[in-house]
């Protein structure tokens, strides 16, 4: 139940304080939400793995995450650290590359979607990456120079080498207007993935066998995959932001088509829930693409139809969209092993 307190305060504050100094409040919230959790997750993995690298035991571990390890007294330290950076990497997002008008409406996607932050905080050396990759699209944002994003993503590569798959959104970025024919091939490309096995099981061996990590293999053949109702739910979205991309800015198709990455990936864990692991990278840009999705009408044009429905409608849309996220969250939030979230009060005053 703690979970819902800490979801409760930060969707609160997203709606109560939208300008001067306590816009800031709901990131602060969040910050303490990710910073003070104990044993959630796989927390007691990386915990395990901290102590062998201080002894000397473990040292499989990329150089900029072995660099934080050397410099943390404690794990608390380096829970504390990665939060931090994860929270910066969010406000940059929300608040300066996108309209923060529409904050509630980001948080909301935020919390609600399971697979975004209640996933991201237990992969703690993934989301240092994911926030490395952000932090370097803010100022690719800013300068127009696409050698920041490059630069990041090296950097986040020192923390999970994974990192390296978001080379290809490079050229992505360098995308400009939207495109009936790139919609239509993202649908009918997951169609062909779904339903091919052969194609499917070459395009994974050949990208385990460019990342080479050892874990990866081990998800890849535990045979694990998302659920029916998931998958359903994602294909909804995805179909949703590709209709609704035809109205949208500029600014808000770049992040809708790094969302459509993540949702395409998504899709494709019916097959292999490993590709879970890609999806961290993009399902950040969710709340954004949502967003971006509700701010215009939906319309249907056509030689014989033309109807626009009313803005109260989109927003019953999104609801639905959250609804449909927060039912599928509710086995998180109520779970009492590996996803319990407690606090370090609970151990207080030992500190990890």
């Amino acid at each position: 139940m703690v979970n819902l307190f800490f979801f409760t305060v930060i969707l609160l504050l997203s709606i109560s304080w939208k300008k001067g100094k306590f816009k800031r409040a709901p990131y602060i919230a969040l910050f303490i939400y990710m910073a003070i959790r104990y044993g959630y997750g796989d927390y007691f993995s990386y915990l395990d793995r901290f102590y062998k690298f201080k002894q000397g035991i473990d040292s499989s571990f990329e150089p900029g995450y072995e660099l934080l390890m050397k410099a943390a007294p404690n794990f608390t330290f380096v829970i504390v650290a990665s939060s931090a950076v994860f929270t910066i990497a969010i406000y940059l997002l929300f608040e300066k590359m996108c309209d923060a008008k529409y904050r509630t409406v980001y948080f909301a996607v935020l919390i609600a979607n399971p697979y975004i932050l209640l996933m991201d905080i237990s992969a703690i050396r993934q989301t240092m990456a994911l926030s490395i990759f952000i932090i370097g699209v803010y100022f690719y944002q800013k300068q127009r120079n696409i050698l920041y994003v490059i630069f990041a993503i090296l950097l986040a590569a020192q923390f999970h080498i994974s990192a390296y798959v978001l080379l290809p959104t490079l050229l992505i970025m360098q995308l400009s207007r939207y495109s009936k024919t790139r919609a239509i091939a993202v649908a009918a490309g997951c169609g062909v993935l779904l339903l091919g096995n052969q194609l499917f099981d070459k395009l994974i061996n050949w990208g385990l066998s460019l990342l080479n990590i050892a874990n990866y293999y081990y998800y890849a053949g535990n045979g694990f995959k998302n659920s029916l109702g998931a998958t359903l739910t994602c294909i909804a979205v995805l179909l949703f932001l590709l209709w609704q991309a035809r109205s949208m800015t500029k600014n808000e198709l770049f992040w809708t088509r790094l969302a459509v990455v993540g949702m395409t990936l998504e899709v494709l864990q019916m097959k292999m829930q490993m590709l879970g692991r890609l999806v961290m990278y993009f399902n950040i840009f969710y709340p954004i693409a949502i967003a971006a999705a509700l701010r215009h009408p939906i319309t249907f044009q056509g030689s014989k139809i033309n109807y626009k429905f009313s803005k109260e409608f989109n927003w019953i849309v999104g609801s639905c969209i959250i609804a449909l996220y927060a039912w599928k969250m509710r086995l998180y939030l109520f779970d009492d092993g590996f996803w319990k979230y407690s606090t370090l009060f609970s151990v207080f005053p030992e500190i990890p």
